[in-house]
């Protein structure tokens, strides 16, 4: 189907003038001519054309003219700046980030040119997000999968023999590919979860219950000795999705505390929200990483050698956000270990 050529915005303001100016001559010539008749049946019949031509049609070409040329200048003031704004959004389809529309006239256009300003902030930003995470998951799956590549080459070379110490530690490699994999399928479904979640009344203090239950074996095996004190704290949510808020966070406890640990996971009401408190006696978070813990894919100093992804508190953020609350991460109450804290809204 071709495309449909339209006619520009300045064209039409000068059609417009010159046929308003056009109709107003009209008008009047119909009003004056009828007058004139009476009076020019005194002038010569050859001259009476160039009377009416001089009277009515000069300035009736004047004023098309006129009316024409302010169509013009109107125009030309109501779309330059639709041009820049044209412009900006092309050069930024073509690939161009960086170009901004600035200050143009007009309260609406500016208006315009703002909101187009803001857009092209926020796709920086995403987009930088983006390439982050792509740096971040490559990152994390180089590791096993040069161990894995370099474990099977020797098996085919015949360096090494396929002895259960050689395939178990391969195992191990494709074990952290899967958990790598399987968290980044968690965190896409917490950043999606919002449209999705099946909210209901609940009470945090029978869901702290239920997890820290179903967790205690994990804690136990970690040498890690949980404690609670749970005051009611009623909120709207799904239970489902803040269960795997409060697994995620002691999951964290078993693994990063050491053997002797203690975990405490308080419940209640403060300053008009529901608050989930974990606070742990392990070794802390660095000051320098504490910003960043609930970054995807993002591991601190103190990690080690310990196994994990580092998304799990990404996970648990996203849900929590999805719920209207939020997940803050600092250190313990007594300046040591660490304190995991959610607050959500209590129902109106």
């Amino acid at each position: 189907m071709p495309e449909r050529r339209h006619v520009s915005l300045e064209l039409r303001l000068v059609l417009a003038c010159a046929l308003v100016a056009l109709a107003a001559a009209a008008l009047v010539t119909a009003a004056v001519v009828p007058a004139m008749a009476r009076w020019m049946d005194d002038v010569e019949p050859g001259q009476r054309g160039d009377l009416l031509l001089g009277w009515v049609g000069v300035p009736a070409l004047f004023a098309v003219t006129g009316a024409a040329a302010v169509g013009w200048w109107v125009g030309s003031v109501l779309v330059r700046p639709l041009r820049r704004l044209t412009a900006v959004v092309r050069q930024m389809a073509d690939g161009d980030r960086s170009v901004r529309v600035g200050d143009v006239p007009g309260r609406e256009p500016a208006e315009l040119g703002r909101a187009i300003d803001t857009m092209a902030d926020a796709l920086v930003v995403q987009e930088a997000a983006r390439q982050q995470m792509v740096d971040d998951v490559a990152h994390e799956l180089r590791t096993p999968l040069a161990a894995l590549q370099a474990g099977l080459e020797e098996l085919r070379d015949g360096l090494v023999e396929p002895d259960a110490a050689t395939l178990a530690a391969l195992h191990d490699q494709s074990q952290r590919l899967g958990r790598v994999v399987a968290d980044l399928g968690d965190l896409a479904a917490a950043e999606a979860s919002a449209p999705s979640l099946r909210r209901g009344p609940l009470d945090l203090a029978d869901l702290a219950a239920t997890v820290l239950r179903d967790k205690l074996p994990v804690l136990r095996a970690a040498g890690v000795a949980p404690s609670s004190s749970l005051a009611p704290a009623a909120t709207t949510g799904d239970a489902g999705r803040l269960y795997q808020v409060l697994g995620n966070v002691l999951d964290n406890v078993a693994r990063y505390c050491p053997d002797g640990s203690t975990v405490t996971v308080t419940s209640g009401v403060e300053d008009g929200a529901a608050v989930l408190r974990v606070d742990d006696t392990g070794p802390g978070i660095p000051p320098g990483d504490l910003p960043h813990v609930t970054r995807r894919l993002y591991r601190g100093a103190n990690t080690g050698g310990v196994a994990g992804s580092g998304i799990g508190l990404a996970v648990a953020r996203e849900l929590v956000a999805a719920h209207g609350g939020h997940l803050v991460v600092g250190p313990g109450p007594r300046g040591h270990g660490t304190r995991v804290e959610v607050r959500l809204p209590t129902p109106r």
